[in-house]
């Protein structure tokens, strides 16, 4: 049953992020963290049914592989990998629509983007270690 109710939470969640968070858009590049977690794999498969290309960062080949069966277009193994110098690659220069991160505070900061996500090394990096995600400033 909690398995049952785990996996609704995770489905529910990231359709909320992706039709109210940000209304993901056939073409739009949408970057996951830790694609191949729960909530990850649920964003994966829902993202490419409203045909965004979805790249996800993870920390092994075989988690890559799984987000890839799930409907991953590009995995970044962010141990191995420079991953703001692979998601400009990947979008030729004009980084990502949206980036979605189910770690949660760990990994997240808060900062009033612009409409087009830019990804900019030092803040990605100050992503990696900002720990308030309270919603405040």
């Amino acid at each position: 049953m909690r398995t049952a109710a785990g996996v609704l939470t995770q489905g529910l969640t990231a359709l909320t992020f992706i039709t109210e968070a940000y209304n993901v858009q056939k073409g739009d590049y949408i970057l996951v963290h830790t694609i191949a977690g729960g909530l990850g794999l649920q964003f994966a498969q829902l993202l490419k049914e409203r045909g965004a290309i979805v790249i996800g960062t993870t920390s092994t080949k075989e988690k890559a592989a799984l987000a890839k069966s799930y409907g991953a277009d590009h995995v970044i193994l962010y141990k191995d990998e420079n991953v703001v110098e692979r998601v400009l690659d990947i979008t030729q220069g004009e980084g990502v629509h949206a980036v979605f991160d189910g770690v949660g505070k760990d990994t997240c900061v808060y900062r009033p983007f612009p409409e087009r996500l830019n990804l900019i090394q030092s803040e990605y990096a100050a992503s990696r270690t900002t720990s308030n995600c309270s919603g405040g400033k």
